[in-house]
């Protein structure tokens, strides 16, 4: 069987969209070139020490990555925390899951004017919305991670008298481990 070579389709795509825009001279929908060339004007038109950034392209770039990071280690710090204490637990999973799945179902963009209301145009908005787009996968992924943890394993722990906290340290969180971190990997692409 003979497979087909589709490289050639991105060059024509963006020719077509080129002759297509420039054709409809839509003020709100800009040719490549024009999007190409505002883009090297805006952020890379600046010294070659820099990585040729600009001055506002290094003043934006690094506040945004800041609270990128920062809404991603809370909501991964929460998911863990909460899936472990969910998967744990069953009642409180029975009482919390249908939540938990309504929830993630919601998407974040529908949620920003609430989040507005709650938090006011700034950072502590932007970081909800990072939060609640992220922490739904390790949310999930922990809860399914420590609820299957070998129940030999947990016996092994009771018979030699491992406390609650040895007990979630050395047999739930490692056995869970696989889980925990597909679902950080999950949530580092959202």
């Amino acid at each position: 069987m003979r497979r087909v070579a589709w490289y050639w389709l991105l060059p024509v795509a963006v020719a077509a969209w080129e002759l297509v825009t420039r054709a409809a001279q839509a003020t709100y929908f800009p040719p490549p070139s024009q999007i190409v060339a505002r883009l090297r004007e805006l952020w890379f038109s600046g010294p070659p020490s820099r990585a040729f950034l600009t001055d506002e392209a290094v003043a934006d770039l690094v506040p945004s990555l800041s609270r990128l990071f920062t809404g991603w280690s809370i909501a991964c710090a929460a998911g863990v925390l909460l899936g472990v204490v969910l998967g744990r637990s069953s009642w409180l999973s029975g009482l919390v899951e249908p939540l938990v799945h309504f929830g993630r179902s919601v998407p974040p963009a529908a949620l920003l004017p609430v989040f507005l209301v709650l938090f006011k145009v700034g950072t502590p908005m932007q970081l909800a919305s990072i939060v609640y787009g992220v922490v739904w996968p390790v949310l999930i992924n922990s809860m399914d991670g420590a609820r299957h943890v070998d129940r030999q394993y947990i016996e092994t722990g009771a018979v030699y008298r491992l406390s609650r906290w040895q007990r979630l340290t050395r047999i739930i969180l490692p056995a869970a481990a696989p889980k925990i971190f597909a679902g950080l990997r999950l949530s580092v692409s959202l």
